[in-house]
């Protein structure tokens, strides 16, 4: 079965305004996503959730490291609305591949995540967003394992 990432040109926006300042360094935010299982795991973003640039520890050009202050919230809604995470963050050199520290980044969370939400199954999405609006998805499971999305619909213009 394929795996869909669907978004708003609108949040895509949102999401390019936030993760690119100007000072070409990365940047994070998340989203909470509904999913629907049919002949296509499609998971559609709900919510978005920028993170402050206070929160950030450590922001280059080709590494991002953040307090997780806001990750109780954002675990607690995607808890009580049956909701899944994604992890989006820039790479603004534009290099189109999960790096060995976003792997190590997206399994702590995933972990993170099943011991929070508990036996359900769940895994985290993850999402490179790249200049001019491209983006990159996986899924991480609680033991690490990254599976590609294969499609990220846009739906607007």
């Amino acid at each position: 079965m394929s795996t869909v990432l669907r978004l708003t040109g609108e949040q895509l926006a949102l999401l390019d305004g936030a993760l690119y300042t100007g000072d070409e360094r990365e940047a994070v935010a998340f989203a909470l996503c509904g999913r629907t299982v049919r002949d296509r795991d499609t998971f559609t973003v709900r919510h978005l959730h920028f993170l402050d640039h206070s929160i950030y520890l450590e922001r280059k050009p080709d590494l991002v490291r953040w307090r997780t202050d806001d990750l109780p919230q954002i675990l607690s809604r995607a808890e009580q609305e049956g909701l899944w995470i994604l992890k989006l963050h820039s790479h603004p050199g534009g290099w189109p591949e999960f790096s060995r520290q976003d792997d190590r980044s997206d399994a702590q969370l995933a972990e993170v995540a099943d011991s929070w939400l508990g036996p359900t199954g769940r895994f985290v999405l993850s999402a490179l967003v790249l200049p001019r609006g491209v983006l990159r998805g996986r899924t991480v499971d609680p033991n690490g394992v990254a599976t590609t999305i294969d499609a990220i619909d846009i739906v607007g213009d």
